[in-house]
């Protein structure tokens, strides 16, 4: 997957636009090693088929990135709709992946319920891998920070040389 984040004078001009005639749909993926399978939701009321998987239509909020000298990240808000999603999220120490990408309705006939691409939906906008942290849930809504993993901030380095963890070295 190509990672697009520069958006072009053209398409922001259009996204800023209070009305017009394409649609802007952002096609949200989250992975968890404790998901059987991941979750993919298009911010719509209906369905879409898109790149052979089906999106499941939830109106959700997010931002683009952050573009400055700290590491990128935005907001993400989604309904609560399935407990056993937050629960699985909860109950691991690892991060749930988030891919977003950003595409206009003009790739999609419209005209089928799922909505169907035609061809293959030109990217706008995108990112992939980023992780879900600081996550904050209600009976209503589940929201979190999405990021990179900031390495800078990591400890270095990790692992030290020990008797019993490398007991060879001290032959």
């Amino acid at each position: 997957m190509t990672v697009q984040r520069d958006i072009d004078a053209d398409t922001l001009a259009e996204l800023s636009r209070t009305s017009g005639a394409d649609v802007v749909l952002g096609f949200l993926t989250i992975t968890h090693p404790n998901l059987p399978d991941p979750i993919r939701v298009v911010n719509d009321v209906v369905d879409y088929v898109k790149d052979g998987y089906t999106f499941v239509g939830v109106i959700y909020e997010f931002l683009l990135l952050t573009d400055d000298e700290s590491t990128p990240s935005t907001q993400l808000s989604v309904p609560n709709v399935d407990r056993k999603v937050m629960q699985a999220v909860r109950r691991s120490h690892e991060r749930a992946n988030v891919t977003l990408e950003i595409c206009s309705s003009v790739d999609f006939d419209l005209t089928v319920t799922p909505r169907q691409e035609i061809g293959s939906a030109a990217v706008m906008y995108s990112f992939a891998q980023f992780n879900l942290v600081d996550i904050e849930a209600d009976v209503q809504t589940i929201r979190g920070k999405v990021m990179l993993r900031d390495y800078a901030q990591e400890p270095w380095p990790s692992m030290t040389a020990s008797r019993r963890r490398l007991p060879g070295l001290w032959r």
